[in-house]
């Protein structure tokens, strides 16, 4: 109904089609109006030209199923307005998590999206971007992006290379449309004493595929007896019950996330009242050599079984361990390793868990003889260094040498001083003045 003032607009098959000639005056916006049958008010169409390609932001929505494999293709060029045939895309800025590559129309036909709005076949749109997430990577990321700019042959120095000549560049985008993949949970037979109160912390999370983070987790199907509540953090489901609840042998809930299509079921088996319920342990002893220590596992456990047939489920990582008369022995000798803290597991033939006994070892320094000799000329001064700590066995640096006695005759001080400050040895020293000896003793400690 109204033509532009620059170029010409006609209808071709219910689209207009807007020309410039190479001879119509340049001008930085021009508009056009038109209507329809059914219509008596015309709409205005403003169009803008530029004399650079016009890269626009653009966006694009991919599919993720639980922590799978995201590919995702996106048409660019048929946001974008370029002054001949597009140039080559490339990407700028990279996206944050996944991976981008812009494909080429033969690429492109090779690996077509369903979702593209125009067909690969169409030549003049060569540029596609292909987006991939691999299996398990980065779960819960909903959103990345990415810049990209076309790039086109340019002269520099008698050889030919792509540059982006407009200088322009777009944010692409990538919505990532996942949904989580949880499964059922069961957890192995939890003891309970008589019907006092029973609690246990459920990880619930650890065999889901939380493609969207498995935000929002909350309770679907609460429990028929006790409480099924979401820890403070959202990752864990703790199940109670209360002291004087009924004894069960198997309680089943479900939950679900915001983004998950289905709840799934957590399934908590309670032992019978009856089952030895064993606590952890903490022993502590000092080693300066080889150690043996006899160990009374079960003096802090509920023992409704009798805790008959100690077992040990798990060994020490240092030293052995054996079961006698009911008591765990620890063995270490004097050439194994110095180890401050260890562990070890076992459970009784009227449990169906196993406790953990701490062992801590107060390591002190294994200190060992030395004989020193030398040659004395008469009564003259003598001296002699003696390295004592060469053949100790140190906890840590046998550190603050000290004589705890002697020697009766000479004097001893300790002496190598390292550039710690501390000593591993003694000077052992004869003046002129003391007697002709053969022999001399003295005894040394460190602070360990």
């Amino acid at each position: 109904t109204t033509q532009p003032d620059v170029g010409t607009a006609t209808v071709e098959a219910g689209r207009i089609r807007y020309v410039l000639t190479s001879s119509d005056i340049i001008t930085d916006s021009t508009s056009l109006a038109y209507t329809t049958d059914g219509s008596d008010v015309p709409a205005t169409v403003i169009i803008t030209t530029s004399d650079q390609d016009v890269v626009r932001p653009d966006s694009f929505t991919v599919e993720r199923t639980g922590v799978g494999v995201v590919n995702g293709y996106h048409l660019l060029e048929f946001n974008d307005s370029c002054l001949d045939v597009c140039g080559e895309g490339r990407v700028i800025d990279e996206p944050s998590y996944g991976m981008v590559d812009i494909l080429d129309a033969h690429e492109c036909r090779d690996n077509p999206a369903p979702s593209n709005p125009i067909d690969c076949e169409n030549l003049e749109l060569r540029n596609s971007a292909h987006f991939t997430l691999t299996q398990l990577e980065h779960p819960g990321v909903l959103q990345d992006s990415f810049t990209y700019g076309y790039f086109y042959d340019h002269d520099n120095d008698s050889l030919t290379e792509k540059v982006n000549v407009s200088g322009t560049k777009a944010t692409v985008t990538i919505n990532i449309n996942a949904t989580d993949v949880l499964d059922d949970d069961s957890i192995l037979r939890r003891p309970r004493s008589g019907l006092a109160a029973f609690s246990e912390t459920i990880d619930v999370l650890r065999n889901d595929g939380c493609g969207a983070g498995c935000t929002g987790l909350r309770i679907d199907t609460p429990p028929a007896i006790g409480t099924a509540t979401v820890s403070d953090d959202g990752d864990d489901i703790i199940f109670s019950l209360a002291d004087g609840d009924a004894a069960v042998d198997e309680v089943t809930f479900s939950y679900i996330t915001d983004r998950s299509d289905t709840a799934v079921n957590v399934t908590v088996g309670i032992s019978p009242s009856n089952l030895d319920d064993l606590s952890d342990d903490t022993h502590s002893f000092t080693r300066v050599d080889a150690v043996n220590r006899v160990i009374d596992v079960t003096d802090n456990d509920r023992c409704l079984q009798g805790c008959q047939d100690v077992v040990i489920t798990r060994g020490p990582s240092v030293g052995t361990a054996i079961v006698q008369d009911g008591n765990i022995v620890l063995t270490l000798t004097a050439d194994d390793d110095l180890v401050a803290i260890d562990s070890l597991e076992y459970s009784t033939l009227g449990s169906v868990d196993s406790a953990t006994v701490t062992l801590r070892a107060n390591i002190k320094d294994r200190l060992l003889d030395d004989t020193a000799t030398g040659t004395r000329n008469d009564t003259d001064a003598f001296t002699v260094e003696i390295p004592v700590t060469d053949n100790d066995v140190c906890s840590a640096d046998c550190t603050n040498l000290a004589i705890d006695s002697g020697p009766a005759v000479g004097t001893a001080t300790p002496a190598d001083t390292n550039s710690d400050g501390t000593n591993d040895g003694f000077t052992y020293t004869l003046a002129g003045s003391d007697p002709a000896i053969t022999q001399d003793t003295f005894t040394y400690t460190t602070d360990d």
